[in-house]
Order: structure tokens, then C-alpha cells, then sequence
């Protein structure tokens, strides 16, 4: 007769779970100090100096395609005898603008830096803001 096979299962064995240990927490020795903290005040005239305050003009003009405004004037970095290209923000609304004024600006528009704004000259308070419609 011949043998029976006889299977032998194997017990597979777990290791056990590692349990994660945390380290106490130090606590340290405190002592509860106020300290006195000196308030700064900052006056309007010490920003100014600095030149924090804007100045701006905004000319509300349709100069026609490919022609640019630009601006002069005296004051605020501006010249009688050259122009200052203003900057396009829409179709017809140009934007110049300045933190070096410290008085009044007078200034006049021109198309292309040729052709002047009919009227008189204009003039803006030192961090203020002129918007206006020039004619040409």
C-alpha cells in the first residue's frame, strides 16, 4: 500500500507591532517679564519729505490711433521744453504720475509732444489728483 501525503501547513509568525514611543515633553521654567514698547508716531510732515504722496493727472482725450499724449509743465520732475509721455489706460484716458512734487505742478497736454491743448495752463495740488478733458 502506498503512503498517504500528508501535508504539513506552515504557521506563518508575526513579529510584534513596534509601538511608537513619544518623548515627554521638557517643559521649561518660565518667568513672565512686560517690557514697555515705545510707540512711534509718524506725522504727516516726515511722509511727505519722503515723497509718499502720489500726484496725479489723468487727461480724458481721444487723440486718434497711434498718437500718444504727453505732458509738461514745471514742477514735479516736468519740463516747459520737453514732454513726458503719459501712460494709455483705456481708449481715450491717459495717466501721468509723481511722488516728487512738493508744491504745486502747472502743466499743459500735448499730442505727440507738437501739438499743445487749447486754454490755460492747469494746475494740481501736490498729492491731489486733476483729471480734466483737454481740447486740442
Amino acid at each position: 500500500m502506498p503512503k498517504k501525503a500528508v501535508k504539513k501547513t506552515v504557521k506563518k509568525k508575526t513579529a510584534p507591532k513596534a509601538v511608537k514611543r513619544v518623548a515627554a515633553k521638557k517643559k521649561l521654567a518660565t518667568t513672565k517679564t512686560t517690557a514697555k514698547k515705545a510707540i512711534k508716531k509718524e506725522s504727516r510732515a516726515s511722509s511727505s519729505k519722503s515723497g509718499a504722496l502720489s500726484t496725479h493727472v489723468t487727461a480724458i482725450a481721444d487723440v486718434g490711433w497711434g498718437n500718444a499724449l504727453y505732458i509738461r509743465g514745471e514742477g514735479g520732475g516736468l519740463s516747459w521744453e520737453r514732454g513726458i509721455l503719459m501712460k494709455n489706460k483705456g481708449a481715450s484716458t491717459w495717466n501721468w504720475s509723481t511722488k516728487s512734487a512738493k508744491h504745486p505742478i502747472t502743466f499743459k497736454v500735448l499730442i505727440n509732444d507738437e501739438r499743445w491743448a487749447s486754454g490755460e495752463d492747469c494746475e494740481v495740488k501736490a498729492g491731489t489728483t486733476w483729471t480734466g478733458h483737454p481740447h486740442f
